[in-house]
């Protein structure tokens, strides 16, 4: 396979398969606490929503008895069957509690051991959220800050600057750092939220809901509008002028046509001014979104051509990643959502964040990644036996678009 080419679920393969057998490091456990928001979302402002996650403390946390980091030898197949520790002495997964019949509710009463089933779900729900399905984190900066208040400014999530200077050592005085300067506009942090009900009909009937098919769906569906929120306003910006690269008409092989659009690109993107320093932009790291038709060919011609017409035409190696962008489709029984990817036959090159100086203009700011809660009270009224909420909180920043992005329209293949 060729390394340059990723997508969300060649990434998603890639780290599951890591982490499930043992070699991807310790994972963070998602948070899962009692009913905050739950059923109440629909009728709540953002404005409650938000007073009520910034109130979270520990007492809204499910009990756990596992360290906040978790890591797979590569033995076991899921969250159900990992060891634990019980009450009784005994170490044996949830899975093999539960068919011994050791573990069960009696006379309405929750098992001593309820916290081991939470955390066996929290570590399936962990394992699928940590094999990343997104491709924003190849863009933007993403900064993490439970403090965040609900309205930020943008110079709150981008570098502060410190310059060192000549010092005499006798009382001159030291010159501080500064936060980023200008007049942005202030963003807002928003909350984003889906549910699951279990019914009487789901518990008496549906025994294919499971906790490994919930937290796929879950993931799933997150991952697609983080993507949505992040990439889809590069997708959709309107480039003009300069901005924009047409298909070059120079060449006789279609790879030979497309190793010169891709040339011209950074052309005309490396000829244009960063907004602060006045100066050229720096292509030497860029990474390229396209239809998952484009991207491999792409990708192919960025390894360089051995011989064109008798020409060597050299690697791209200023490309770090060649990013097959698809539809999402998302089916439910009465309705269809799709978060669309790419258009066939246009590409961006990108200058990530990362690789802009200061300022990248290109900010995610999470207040609170995945929070599940949990309400197992049944409601007589509804038939309804178990509720889960699935949240979080963020806000992206994406004033970097007009500046260091490059619209590339692709000869045909």
């Amino acid at each position: 396979m060729n390394e340059l080419l990723i997508s969300r679920k060649s990434l998603q393969i890639e780290a599951r398969d890591k982490i499930m057998s043992g070699k991807g490091g310790a994972i963070k456990l998602v948070d899962f606490t009692r009913p905050l928001l739950s059923d109440r979302f629909t009728s709540m402002s953002q404005e409650a929503q938000f007073d009520t996650i910034k109130n979270m403390n520990a007492g809204d946390m499910i009990e756990s008895n596992m360290n906040p980091a978790f890591q797979f030898t590569g033995k076991y197949g899921g969250g159900f069957y990992v060891p634990m520790k019980w009450s009784d002495g005994s170490i044996e997964g949830v899975y093999d509690r539960i068919v011994s019949g050791k573990f069960k509710m009696v006379a309405n009463t929750l098992p001593v051991d309820w916290a081991n089933l939470w955390d066996a779900i929290r570590i399936d729900v962990s394992v699928r959220k940590a094999a990343i399905g997104t491709i924003r984190q190849f863009i933007y900066n993403i900064t993490t800050n439970p403090n965040f208040t609900r309205t930020i400014k943008p110079t709150e999530i981008t570098p502060i600057g410190i310059i060192f200077e000549e010092n005499n050592g006798h009382g001159q005085a030291v010159p501080q750092g500064e936060t980023t300067g200008g007049g942005y506009d202030s963003i807002t942090v928003l909350i984003y939220a889906a549910g699951f009900t279990f019914d009487l009909i789901a518990e008496l009937f549906d025994l294919t809901i499971t906790p490994e098919r919930l937290a796929d769906a879950v993931m799933v569906g997150q991952d697609a509008l983080k993507d949505e929120l992040s990439i889809g306003p590069i997708r959709d910006f309107s480039y003009t002028g300069v901005q924009q690269t047409a298909a070059s008409a120079i060449g006789s092989l279609r790879q030979e046509l497309l190793w010169n659009t891709i040339q011209d690109a950074f052309d005309d993107l490396g000829d244009r001014l960063h907004p602060v320093t006045d100066r050229t932009l720096n292509t030497s790291n860029v990474v390229i979104l396209a239809h998952p038709f484009d991207a491999p060919h792409i990708a192919q011609v960025a390894n360089g051509l051995p011989s064109t017409n008798q020409m060597v035409l050299g690697a791209f190696s200023q490309i770090s990643q060649v990013i097959a962008f698809d539809d999402e489709l998302i089916k439910q029984r009465a309705k269809t959502t799709t978060y669309s990817g790419m258009t066939k036959g246009t590409a961006l090159m990108i200058i990530p964040a990362s690789s802009l100086p200061a300022n990248g203009y290109m900010e995610i700011a999470v207040k609170r990644d995945l929070v599940v809660e949990v309400d197992s009270q049944p409601d007589v009224k509804t038939l309804t036996q178990e509720q889960r909420a699935y949240w979080f909180a963020e806000v992206t920043w994406s004033e970097g678009i007009q500046y260091f992005i490059q619209e590339i329209t692709l000869p045909t293949w």
